[in-house]
């Protein structure tokens, strides 16, 4: 199946690339002024700063990795240790080195997460590490999950990056 590049209102563009699942270019400030429920580190903050002057003389934004999982439990008895690890998992996140963003909603049943990182490699320590790791062990029993995650120029913003998950996700 052929993807199609779209673009944003905003100015946010995505391309799909071979083996990446989309890139985007184009900077969307929205998700803060929208007041969605993402956690900002200092480090984030700075960024986000540093994108608003680039922007105003049209350099070229940092790049992120952003990622987005969705995790369906397998029934009501499994929930309880579902929402203890991913609230620890959460915590995790929110502190680990690179992450500039944590979000979580819940979406047709599905409990999803969009963090945003430094890069890639920062992504994949947190995963391997901690409570995320510890979760991931016995994840099977607890119920079935996808992920996404693609390279952004900028943040975007919760809605594409879902619609994005949507088409691009792989069972894990």
């Amino acid at each position: 199946m052929k993807r199609a590049s779209f673009d944003r209102h905003d100015g946010l563009k995505f391309k799909p690339v071979a083996d990446a699942g989309y890139r985007c270019t184009g900077f969307n400030s929205g998700l803060i002024r929208a007041g969605l429920p993402v956690v900002f580190n200092a480090a984030a903050e700075a960024v986000f700063l540093m994108q608003l002057d680039r922007q105003s003389v049209e350099a070229p934004m940092a790049e992120f990795y952003v990622s987005m999982t969705g995790f369906r439990p397998s029934g009501l008895l499994s929930l309880p240790a579902f929402v203890w690890r991913t609230l620890t998992s959460l915590s995790q996140a929110q502190h680990a080195p690179g992450n500039l963003g944590v979000t979580a909603r819940i979406m047709n049943g599905t409990y999803h997460t969009m963090t945003i990182w430094m890069d890639e490699t920062s992504m994949r320590r947190f995963v391997h590490s901690g409570a995320h790791r510890r979760a991931m062990r016995n994840f099977r029993a607890l119920g079935s999950g996808k992920t996404f995650g693609y390279q952004c120029a900028g943040i975007p913003d919760w809605d594409i990056v879902y619609r994005l998950w949507c088409i691009e996700a792989k069972e894990v």
